[in-house]
């Protein structure tokens, strides 16, 4: 019995185990490498057609056992008719041609599937696939969904979709030419598998052979009942299975990306516009759909506005979405950013993915997807401040001079138009400056320096004198750090404020009293008339100036001084120097003798001594 069928997508060969009739629903399809038109096939010209684009076509059954005879059916295809009763199929081979291909590609489509309404029943068959022309591996697809809307019919109530079909539990797989996989068609189930060969292959060859009986190491299925269909029941009118063939005629574009920097300068410095344009054009043949590609700003580089020629542009994901482009035609968008402050010295790189659209695109010839620009080494100037008088501590009218030093760190790049401020700070009466480059305006405190090359610092010396009321005062002179018309990237090093401590005179003497005997008559430890008291008296400057012409004044007896001229005639009072604690020599005297001591140091003492006779009067008086 001759079975009408049309195969899967307008596919050329139907092989058909079964009665019944199996149809197809024409679409487009998509390979990895092809997209496609529905296709129609014209048997009486041997050609197939998707309106725009054909390709001849041939097929042929190489060998036969255990199917019935196989004979052409039309328009519809081959159709091999096994009657009931026949011997179990052992096995068939079949080959497609394809030929005259006026598309830029084509890809050969081999589909199978089965669908089986007898419960318990399942069979298994090795399929064995190789081909010529094309380069590189098939590769197959088992749905894990089999696309039953395809077909005209739906399963019946109550049935699976199998999911799995293929050997292995895989969805999909690649497959050497030559290489075989196993197919299950599983009892009470619809399956469907196809298998993708290279673009460009131009003959494809199927071995099928039925496996009869065993259980699949994978799947745990066991396939006791080879005659596909004609189980127990024997009925034989519940299962369909099919090979089917098509020739997907690519519709190929050629969309060239190419990426340039729109500013024209790839050595921008910090803070600098810098905008990119991305060209898209589709050098055909055929038009692009839905062409779209991303392009976000890289880091380093803050966004600032995208200017599409078509589509629309979404800086959030760097989409740009293009649209069609017909052969021909061209798109292109313009991005500008700005460079980010940490970016000097830094190389940033803009890439965009190549555009692509609904059709294949199998050149990448004349893409150019990447921009560089390297950012200008910023100049980083370092301010420091010093005390160029060296006395931290200076006096009321004393003169005071700080130094200002802007160097430039950065080798191989000048700062420009560099500038601070130091202006003098209450407490200080700016007198005089000298500046090594610039000008300096004392009445504002601006320091207009200019350029600054690494290794060349510039130098301010600024001297003031401490005005009067000031003592005690800590004075604080502050600079603003050095800035120019290049970003300073680092305030590292920088030192700008120096103080001094305004001197305060604070004169002190403390005095300490003590005798001893040079003679005790009597050796009672008691002054008395004759006896000779030894007075000292250590003067101590505690103060922190020097002070001058030190004496000691005593009285005895009312008379005042006692030992100005000596204690008794020829008996001048003693001075010497017994404390020398600050600086040696810095307490002097001219003649090392008494009554006076011409400087007293900060720290030092000096001790007057002299002798004294007691007499009645000392002991009536108990002095």
């Amino acid at each position: 019995m001759r079975i009408p069928c049309k195969a899967w997508r307008k596919a050329i060969l139907c092989v058909v185990t079964a009665l019944g009739v199996f149809q197809a629903e024409s679409s487009a399809v998509a390979a990895d490498t092809c997209t496609s038109a529905p296709t129609t096939f014209n048997t009486a010209t041997g050609r197939v057609t998707d309106g725009t684009y054909s390709a001849s076509y041939s097929y042929s059954i190489l060998q036969s056992a255990g199917y019935g005879a196989a004979t052409p059916a039309g328009a519809d295809g081959l159709v091999l008719d096994v009657a009931n009763g026949a011997a179990n199929p052992d096995s068939i081979t079949v080959r497609y041609n394809v030929s005259g291909v006026t598309s830029p590609g084509h890809v050969i489509r081999l589909v199978g599937g089965s669908f089986n309404t007898v419960n318990g029943d399942n069979a298994a068959s090795d399929y064995t696939i190789s081909w010529t022309g094309g380069t590189g591996s098939a590769t197959w697809y088992d749905p894990a969904t089999p696309d039953v809307t395809m077909y005209r019919w739906a399963p019946p109530a109550g049935f699976d979709i199998n999911e799995r079909q293929i050997e292995g539990l895989g969805t999909s797989g690649t497959l050497a030419n030559g290489g075989t996989i196993r197919v299950y068609d599983v009892s009470n189930a619809v399956t469907e598998w196809y298998v993708d060969l290279p673009r460009g292959a131009t003959s494809v060859t199927v071995s099928k052979v039925v496996l009869h009986g065993g259980t699949s190491a994978t799947t745990g299925i066991d396939f006791q009942y080879p005659a596909l269909g004609y189980g127990s029941s024997g009925s034989g009118t519940s299962f369909r299975e099919w090979i089917a063939f098509d020739t997907l005629l690519c519709r190929d574009t050629d969309l060239v990306t190419v990426k340039t920097l729109e500013s024209g300068n790839a050595t921008p410095s910090v803070g600098d516009t810098v905008g990119f344009r991305i060209n898209v054009v589709n050098n055909g043949p055929d038009a692009a759909t839905n062409v779209a590609l991303t392009d976000q700003v890289p880091a380093g580089l803050t966004f600032v506005s995208a200017t599409p020629g078509a589509g629309g542009y979404d800086a959030a994901t760097g989409i740009w979405t293009i649209g069609t482009l017909a052969n021909g035609a061209s798109a292109s968008l313009v991005l500008t950013a700005t460079v980010n402050a940490d970016q000097g010295g830094q190389g940033i790189t803009n890439t965009t993915t190549p555009a692509a659209g609904d059709q294949g695109d199998p050149s990448t010839a004349g893409d150019d997807l990447t921009e560089s620009i390297m950012v200008l080494a910023q100049p980083d100037l370092v301010t420091v401040k010093s005390l160029l008088s060296a006395n931290a501590t200076p006096a009321v009218g004393d003169s005071v001079t700080f130094r200002l030093m802007v160097t430039n760190a950065t080798a191989g790049v000048t700062a420009t138009g560099v500038s601070l401020n130091d202006q003098m700070p209450v407490g200080l009466t700016y007198a005089s400056h000298v500046a090594s480059a610039g000008t300096y305006d004392p009445a504002t405190g601006a320091w207009t320096i200019g350029s600054v090359v690494n290794g060349t610092p510039a130098t301010l010396d600024i001297t003031a004198t401490v005005d009067a009321g000031q003592q005690g005062n800590l004075i604080t002179n502050t600079a603003t750090p050095a800035t120019g018309d290049q970003p300073d990237p680092s305030m590292l090093g920088d030192d700008l404020m120096e103080s001094v401590t305004v001197f305060n005179p604070q004169p002190a003497l403390v005095l300490a009293k003590t005798w001893s005997f040079v003679t005790d008559a009597n050796g009672d430890g008691k002054a008395g008339t004759g006896d000779v008291v030894r007075y000292a008296y250590a003067v101590t400057n505690t103060g922190n100036v020097n002070v001058a012409n030190v004496s000691v004044s005593d009285t005895t007896n009312g008379n005042d001084p006692a030992f100005l001229g000596g204690a008794s005639p020829g008996q001048p009072v003693a001075v010497s120097l017994t404390t020398d604690a600050g600086t040696v020599g810095d307490s002097t005297d001219a003649d090392n003798a008494g009554p006076v001591w011409d400087t007293l140091a900060p720290g030092d003492t000096v001790t007057f001594t002299a002798d004294y006779s007691v007499v009645q009067a000392d002991v009536d008086a108990l002095q």
